[in-house]
C-alpha cells in the first residue's frame, strides 16, 4: 500500500484520490476539505446476497430487524409477513405500523465497506 502523503488538499495516499476525506486514517474533522470521487473498481452490489435467512426460520434479516426493532411485538405470519407491528423511525421521528415505509440499511454501506477494504 502506498504510503500516506499531503498533497496540498490534505492527507491522502498516492491514488491521488481519498475515499474517506482529508486523512489517510479515514478520520474526518470539521476543517476537512471536500474529498474527490474516486473511481470505484470491481464493486458490484450483485456480489452480496440481499436478504438471507441465516437462521433457516422462513424469516430474512431485514425481517429479523423489523422484529427486534419493532416498538410493539408484531404478529408472524407464514412466510414472516409481519403485521399488528409498530416501528419508531429515527430518521424522521415518526412512528409507522407499516414495515414496508421503512429501509433496514447497513452500519456500513457496501460500496463504501468495498472502497475502504
Amino acid at each position: 500500500m502506498p504510503s500516506p502523503a499531503w498533497s496540498g488538499s490534505g492527507w491522502g495516499y498516492n491514488t491521488g484520490c481519498d475515499h474517506f476525506g482529508s486523512r489517510s486514517d479515514g478520520r474526518r474533522t470539521d476543517s476537512s476539505p471536500p474529498h474527490r470521487r474516486c473511481p470505484r473498481v470491481g464493486y458490484k452490489r450483485s456480489k452480496f446476497k440481499h436478504w438471507i435467512d441465516a437462521g433457516k426460520d422462513g424469516c430474512n434479516a431485514r425481517q429479523e430487524v423489523l422484529i427486534e426493532e419493532a416498538t410493539e411485538e408484531p404478529k408472524v405470519g407464514p412466510g414472516c409477513f409481519l403485521t399488528d407491528g409498530e416501528w419508531f423511525s429515527y430518521d424522521d421521528a415518526k412512528t409507522t405500523d407499516n414495515p414496508r415505509s421503512l429501509d433496514i440499511d447497513h452500519m456500513v454501506p457496501l460500496a463504501e465497506a468495498w472502497d475502504s477494504k
